[in-house]
């Protein structure tokens, strides 16, 4: 069966969602499926999942108008005397899974205002900008982890796409597999990855927005099973020095909603891109290093994007070149709905409404600006001195987080596409863990050699 990358259509009551013609049904059905309670959703401004739990019996007041909470009590939502702020449930997302309800909310500063700084809103402002330009954004994500035990150490020593002799890591492997099913995770494969005790989910391609929803909801649900077994699952990109690393490579592409077809697909280009993919291609390689901040937001992500594992260090792009950025993979010349490109730098550590935001924006902004694609590099990088790599005129990747924070305190387009407040307080954020991070390494090499 060929594999369909837009236009997919998937039940809402297969994936666990809820129809429902008013808040009374869904409070309704939450009953008729034994949940007491109501789990409201979002992220901060890092990416972490947080949640305020409602009772069943005060759902609709919440589900209608929004709950308030203390934003000041969240790292770079509200300061102390602007403290209160408000959730605002999206009832599209309402599902039930096994007796527990829960719905994604939309972070504003009150009732009607959202809180300019909310990742999921931020995402929802370039999405509807590329839907004013006749377009919709489309992901599909791979999502690396390691899964280790008790000691630390990888479960497993099996290698890429291995078939496992053990019962119980199988097994496990398949209840995470169905667990994220039931819960609205739309995979598309789950199989063993490279290095030892590392895994990979395969999400459907969808609209951007669902599936960072996804992303969000996937990761925790794979840390819970791996408790519930003894393990732990992390998604830090390095754990391991001499192992590789865990990324999150993002497929996408745009559609056409005027002409209903895909917009990155020519059937005459070599490597059948239009026009129009070739600009927005040519925006995110252009931008990318004011993006690596958002792409790969920790101290640990730059000792995965390092040459030698599979990980990109150079801002250029290929058809079939692993090493490349930006990787065009191939499809059937007749397969116009496959056509697509996929980035290799995220990690699972990123914000992804932020991160498909900041692609979006600055891949429109490459259309818009009628960027020019250089020619892509199909050699393997890792394999030419830096003296070639200076005559092929390719650049490099900051190499540290202080860098990539660097290139993103001084990007106006990041200001423009994520707005000042965003930036202001993402950085804040990040230079004061930056600062901790150094402070306890210093306090960790002056007690070594004291």
């Amino acid at each position: 069966m060929k594999k369909i990358y837009l236009g997919i259509v998937v039940s809402l009551c297969t994936m666990g969602f809820v129809q429902a013609d008013s808040i009374d049904d869904f409070i309704q059905q939450a009953r008729d499926a034994y949940a007491d309670s109501i789990d409201c959703l979002f992220t901060d401004i890092l990416g972490s999942l947080r949640c305020v739990t409602i009772p069943l019996n005060g759902a609709k007041r919440v589900l209608e108008k929004g709950t308030e909470f203390d934003g000041s009590s969240i790292p770079g939502y509200a300061s102390i005397y602007e403290s209160d702020m408000h959730l605002q449930p999206d009832l599209t997302t309402f599902n039930i899974v096994d007796a527990t309800a829960r719905v994604m909310c939309d972070v504003y500063v009150n009732a009607h205002e959202p809180y300019e700084a909310d990742p999921r809103s931020l995402l929802k402002k370039q999405l509807a900008r590329a839907q004013e330009l006749g377009y919709e954004f489309y992901v599909g994500p791979e999502l690396e982890f390691f899964l280790l035990n008790e000691n630390g150490d990888p479960v497993d020593t099996a290698h890429y796409f291995d078939a496992s002799n053990n019962f119980c890591i199988d097994n496990q492997k398949k209840c995470i597999l169905s667990t994220l099913v039931r819960n609205g995770v739309a995979v598309e494969k789950i199989h063993h990855e490279v290095a030892s005790g590392q895994y990979e989910i395969s999400i459907h391609y969808n609209n951007a927005l669902e599936i960072a929803d996804q992303i969000v909801l996937a990761k925790q649900i794979i840390r819970q099973q791996a408790t519930m077994q003894g393990l732990r699952a992390i998604f830090m990109p390095k754990p391991f020095n001499g192992m590789n690393g865990s990324g999150m490579h993002v497929h996408f592409s745009l559609y056409d909603t005027v002409n209903k077809k895909n917009a990155f697909y020519d059937y005459d280009d070599a490597a059948h891109l239009s026009e129009a993919a070739q600009h927005f291609i040519a925006g995110i390689l252009k931008y990318i290093p004011e993006m690596s901040a958002i792409c790969n937001p920790t101290v640990n992500s730059y000792k995965r994007l390092v040459a030698g594992y599979e990980a990109p260090v150079y801002i250029c792009w290929a058809t079939k070149n692993r090493s490349a950025l930006i990787r065009i993979p191939q499809i059937d010349a007749q397969e116009a709905a496959a056509a697509r490109a996929e980035i290799r730098s995220p990690d699972a550590l990123s914000n992804p409404y932020i991160l498909f935001a900041s692609l979006l924006a600055a891949g429109l902004q490459g259309i818009e600006d009628a960027e020019q694609l250089q020619k892509p590099i199909e050699k393997n990088l890792y394999k030419l001195s830096s003296t070639q790599i200076k005559e092929l005129d390719i650049a490099v990747l900051p190499s540290s987080l202080s860098k990539a924070l660097s290139y993103l305190q001084q990007s106006d387009f990041a200001r423009h596409a994520l707005g000042s407040r965003f930036v202001q307080e993402f950085l804040s954020l990040k230079e004061k863990e930056l600062l901790q991070f150094n402070r306890t390494i210093t306090d960790w090499e002056w007690h070594r050699y004291a």
